[in-house]
């Protein structure tokens, strides 16, 4: 797509530079014939370098439109993931939530990997410097670039959250012989915080799969419908309405927002100590 625009601005110079010359110079002369040559040459030049863009520029966005439908489809199975394993753990003991953690964690690191994988998939395979447009502002080409810079380097924290709150193995070390009763009271603070990272995970992931929502939404107006196929456009806005029909009429919690609201808090507490 770079380079039909590049070829397609560059014939437009070379038309523009013709019809000058066409009308400036005799109908008889050698520098009219030339400028008719010219002028006709760089027409059909800049007709062929338009079609190819539009081509390229179809074939790209039927790609994005089914990587934004698979990444919006592995974040519900995320999500959905994460419910479940909260209302699991929500009706255990401590001592119980330690022994199921102990006996699936090789299941647990091997969806981590899994989960690690599918994300730098996606990031691959989005591409989003491939594409270019033809003018050089348009309605819609922020929203795009917001969505890449979402797949490509937003989605580990997910993981990263992900693998920190399901550490419940490590209370372990903080019960006492009979394993019934608490040591120290920092337990039920470690504790607490693990729960609270859970309940962090989940939202997290349902944050980013109503903010990529909107953003789908957003991406896809009446510009972008009408310069695309219908399918893309189908498959683009199917993917937004997802999570919006599940969580549209509810409060997301943006969870980035309130750990950096909390570390700042702690920061500025020090800082007046």
């Amino acid at each position: 797509m770079k380079l039909n625009r590049i070829l397609f601005y560059i014939l437009l110079v070379l038309f523009v530079a013709a019809v000058c010359i066409v009308a400036f110079t005799d109908a008889g002369s050698v520098w009219s014939r030339v400028g008719i040559g010219l002028m006709t040459g760089s027409l059909i030049g800049l007709i062929n370098a338009f079609v190819n863009y539009m081509h390229a520029r179809s074939e790209y966005f039927a790609r994005f439109a089914m990587l934004c439908w698979n990444v919006e489809t592995k974040l519900q199975e995320y999500q959905l993931e994460a419910h479940v394993y909260n209302s699991i753990m929500a009706e255990k003991t401590r001592k119980e939530m330690i022994e199921y953690t102990k006996e699936f964690r090789e299941n647990e690191e091997a969806e981590l990997e899994e989960m690690k994988r599918a994300f730098k998939r996606f990031g691959i395979e989005c591409k989003g410097d491939q594409y270019v447009s033809l003018f050089f502002w348009n309605t819609y080409y922020r929203s795009f670039e917001k969505i890449c810079d979402k797949i490509v380097g937003q989605f580990h924290l997910i993981q990263s959250l992900r693998r920190s709150s399901r550490v419940f193995e490590f209370l372990d070390g903080r019960l006492s012989k009979d394993e019934e009763n608490i040591v120290t009271g920092s337990a039920d603070d470690f504790e607490q915080t693990l729960r609270k990272s859970c309940v962090d995970y989940h939202d997290l992931i349902v944050y980013e799969r109503v903010e990529l929502s909107k953003l789908i939404t957003v991406l896809c107006n009446k510009t972008f419908c009408r310069t695309n196929s219908k399918s893309t456009a189908s498959i683009l806005l199917s993917a937004a309405d997802c999570p919006m029909i599940t969580f549209g009429g509810d409060k997301v919690r943006d969870v980035r927002k309130e750990r950096l609201e909390e570390i700042r808090n702690m920061y500025n507490f020090e800082e007046n100590e």
